[in-house]
């Protein structure tokens, strides 16, 4: 150390607030924390501050318990000397949606600036990796800083600590690489000899990678409090410390010293996933599916439907229910630690996980059904001869076409019946079931309008009515317009691209393979066992045959090993019998073959995922991500780590064997496991294939002779929170404890489509069928109304279709409408957004929803508003009506 550093000492805890034990055994632990940090922070006014890990969910916990101390708390924060938010929870980053960030920030900054100040600074410790938007994110918010420790993606560069990071619009954040983990001056031994040289160890390892006089020390890790003996001790140090001043200080206090210096730093760019560094865990995205799935869920409620439609009714004159809104919001955030969404807890945890989706959704569900109904109540829908009306709504960006599910009342008398739209043509329709006065039926809703709605009318019939769609089935074949379907003995599926020619085959192949990990990794047995469903034996059944929807029933039963043998080197020789059953569908009008699995698990320590065999040549996949469409390589890319970093490691004494065939000093293999939030993608760029899913975020494309294979994976069950002995990662990720329940024993149910398309997913639109398989129509029933409201309306549309619609709700502290759209293009665009009705107001804002520019929006007569986009650029506008 040839300079005199500047050694800032952050004193902070990190808050698993639920992880190997459950919610409120970790919050008593919390509670015995913050009273003691409350009685060194008044008892010795030199101890500086402490940061509360950037969130602010700790002080609710904590004031649940200890109302009393709110006070306090509140004085300490306007002083400094607690530092909170700037979210509500640290979230994982992956399997959550850009909307629930967004929301994530917006109520960890309201808690934080009504108990004094916001952290503004992008704080994200631990989460399993980073999503490419994030720059631009913490910018919307304000922040142009971002501190970080997994994910790390130098491409083999030797980066120094601070560099900054930039998302695909160009948005840029000064970032602090936490080089040795938020920990690396945690839990500093009292005795100043005994600490000297602990200190000095690190001073040296992070002065080698530092590019300003500053380095960084993190007095804290998982669950630690405060060390109340700091400010003697640093006053100690610094009388035996030369080459350093320590100081205890803040995180913005160290990010505005380096900027103070204006270091010349390299710059990286898009999403954070290596893990040759730190260990990136990337096994989470498929532990405990069903966690996923009823995150997927809970996030198309709310943003698709209960936030955009009582927004539209509370422009029609209805209240807003503003604070039910935000408590279901709050119960699905509780589940978005990274030790909740990713399945990595002790099997209670994740019992009550699902209790607040469940709180979440009955929620979204009931504000949904009642802001529909209040549009409803607006609608004309007087025509003399129709019995009664079915109201079909669209919540997406664009006009859609397709099969929608509704539970009919029908006047006890009523024969036949036929279904007309508002231009009086009749529309398809099939009966699934009839009792005397209810059916449930299939409707073809043509041209339903985009964030809208389109009535129908039941009328009376003396015959039963016949349709001519293009859908055809016959045994076990199903055939539309743009798709043909046929299921072979073996239950694969052979998929013409009727538009193409393009034939694919083996399609919904099941492969299982064993799984000696746990919840944080994916690893093979030395001795794997791969079962393949191809050259089985199925049973075939045609269910329906149309002329909406035509459904073919598989089912197999696929013989596995029962579990693992006992000195877990292999797959065991006892086998179980797991029956899987697809209902396959096409409907007409759709490009898309829509699946249905259930899959009755009996086996334990496997996963099990469903391929789509292509015979496309291409290096990469794409994969759609938090307000980003993210490319990604087919073949990992061969980078060793830095010389740099294993000198750092030499010096801290890490222990980074080398393994054979391993790229020397990595913490944990790559893998090419990646996430999606909604679809997968692979083209040549003359023709693709896009695979859709609902909540079933993991997938692998694999290279082949015979062209690529999508892997989607269903199930993958393990029973350990952690092991020490996975071939895949080095040491534990976390305590060793039993959880049985991560073996996801019993039913489980996975919805999946294929989309084979010409061109990339761009101009395929198969972003659209994404968005459309996982928000589809819904309908209601309504008896005649005098509204003032025509029968088909839109409330907002938006071209091109690259614009794609986010969120539409209420503003958080005005009486205006928020429209937030992304350009999923990499072009810039021109926008168009048409409002239903005058626009009196119109302003960009930031996603903390404040005004970034004063000067207003041009917007015509008609409610037209024309934006510039730029490439995946996010857009936020407030409207006044």
């Amino acid at each position: 150390m040839a300079k005199r550093y500047k050694a800032f000492i952050v004193s902070h805890t990190h808050w698993d607030r639920e992880w190997y034990l459950p919610f409120q055994l970790f919050r008593m632990k919390l509670v015995k924390l913050i009273d003691k940090l409350l009685d060194v922070l008044e008892g010795d006014p030199r101890f500086g501050s402490f940061t509360l890990d950037g969130q602010t969910i700790v002080i609710g916990d904590y004031l649940d318990v200890r109302p009393e101390r709110e006070g306090d708390l509140k004085r300490f924060v306007r002083e400094g000397r607690i530092l909170i938010g700037p979210w509500y929870i640290l979230p994982d980053e992956f399997l959550v949606s850009g909307e629930a960030t967004i929301r994530n920030l917006i109520l960890g900054h309201r808690i934080a600036e009504e108990f004094g100040g916001v952290m503004k600074v992008g704080y994200i410790p631990d989460p399993f990796g980073h999503i490419s938007q994030m720059p631009q994110i913490l910018r919307g918010f304000g922040m142009d800083s971002c501190v970080l420790w997994r994910g790390l993606n130098d491409e083999g560069r030797a980066l120094p600590t601070e560099f900054y990071w930039q998302a695909p619009d160009g948005s840029k954040v000064l970032t602090v690489h936490l080089r040795m983990s938020y920990c690396n001056a945690a839990n500093l031994p009292e005795k100043s000899e005994e600490a000297l040289k602990r200190v000095e160890v690190i001073l040296r390892a992070l002065a080698s990678s530092a590019s300003t006089s500053n380095v960084l020390l993190m007095n804290g890790c998982d669950h630690l409090e405060p060390q109340p003996f700091l400010p003697t001790l640093i006053e100690a140090l610094n009388r035996e410390i030369e080459d350093a001043r320590l100081v205890q200080g803040t995180l913005m206090e160290y990010i505005q010293a380096t900027r103070d210096e204006a270091p010349e730093l390299p710059t990286i760019k898009g999403e954070q996933r290596s893990p040759r560094y730190a260990p990136l865990l990337p096994g989470v995205l498929s532990t405990r599916m069903y966690i996923k799935q009823e995150n997927a869920k809970s996030q198309t409620l709310l943003e698709r439907w209960a936030e955009p439609f009582s927004a539209f009714a509370w422009i029609l004159g209805k209240d807003y229910p503003g604070a039910f809104l935000w408590r279901a919001w709050r119960y699905l955030l509780e589940n978005h630690p990274h030790d909740s969404i990713c399945g990595c807890s002790v099997d209670q945890v994740h019992r009550e996980n699902l209790t607040r989706f469940q709180w979440c959704q009955q929620i979204a569900n009931e504000i949904t059904d009642q802001s529909l109904e209040n549009v409803i109540e607006n609608i004309n829908t007087i025509e003399k001869d129709a019995t009664s009306f079915t109201v079909v709504f669209n919540p997406l960006g664009w006009t859609l076409t397709e099969a929608v599910q509704i539970g009919l009342k029908l006047p006890r008398e009523m024969g036949n019946f036929s279904i007309r739209g508002p231009e009086g043509k009749i529309v398809p329709h099939q009966v699934l079931s009839r009792t005397d006065g209810e059916a449930e039926i299939l409707l073809l809703a043509e041209d339903v309008p985009p964030c809208g709605y389109k009535a129908y009318g039941v009328y009376p019939t003396t015959k039963e009515p016949s349709f001519s769609t293009s859908l055809k089935a016959d045994g076990n074949t199903l055939e539309n317009e743009f798709l043909k379907v046929k299921v072979k003995p073996d239950g694969t599926l052979t998929v013409t691209d009727k538009k193409t020619g393009k034939v694919y085959h083996n399609v919904n192949a099941f492969e299982d393979s064993g799984d000696t990990g746990d919840e944080y990794n994916y690893s093979p047995p030395q001795e794997d066992r791969a079962i393949n469903s191809v050259n089985g034996t199925a049973s075939i059944e045609l269910l329906e045959s149309g002329p909406v929807a035509a459904t073919i029933k598989v089912s197999m039963q696929l013989s596995l090993p029962k579990g693992l043998s006992e000195d877990r080197r292999k797959r065991s020789g006892e086998e179980t019998v797991c029956p899987i059953t697809s209902f396959v569908r096409l409907c007409p009008g759709a490009p898309r073959v829509d699946i249905k699995t259930v899959v009755e698990n009996t086996a334990e320590d496997h996963r099990l995922r469903v391929l789509v065999p292509t015979d496309l040549v291409t290096d990469s996949s794409y994969a759609d991500g938090p307000f980003d469409v993210v490319k990604r390589p087919v073949e990992l890319p061969q980078v060793e780590v830095s010389k740099e970093f294993l000198r750092i490691g030499e010096v801290l004494g890490w222990k980074m064997p080398p393994v054979e065939g391993r790229p020397e000093g990595w913490i944990e293999d790559a893998v090419p496991i990646y996430p999606s939030q909604t679809f997968v993608d692979v083209n040549d760029g003359d023709h693709g294939v896009t695979v859709i899913h609902k909540g079933l975020p993991e997938y692998e494309v694999k290279r082949t002779s015979e062209g690529t294979i999508i892997a989607l994976t269903l199930l993958r069950c393990v029973g350990w929170l952690s092991r020490p002995d996975l071939l895949t990662r080095r040491g534990n990720a976390g305590p060793m404890i039993p959880t049985p329940e991560a073996q996801c024993p019993g039913k489980h149910v996975f919805e999946y489509s294929l989309a084979p398309h010409r061109g990339t997913y761009v101009t395929g639109k198969t972003y659209q069928l994404a968005h459309q398989f996982n928000a589809s129509l819904k309908a209601l029933q309504t008896e005649k109304n005098r509204g003032s409201l025509p029968p088909v309306l839109s409330f907002v549309s938006i071209e091109p279709d690259e614009l794609v619609l986010s969120a539409v709700k209420k503003a958080e502290r005005k009486d205006a409408l928020i429209l937030r759209l992304y350009n999923i293009a990499d072009k810039e665009i021109m926008g168009k957004v048409k409002l239903y009705k005058p626009v009196k107001e119109a302003v960009f804002v930031d996603l903390n929803e404040n005004p970034t520019d004063n000067r207003p929006l041009k917007v015509s007569s008609e409610g037209l508003l024309n934006l510039k986009v730029g490439p995946s650029k996010i857009v936020s506008v407030k409207l006044v009506l």
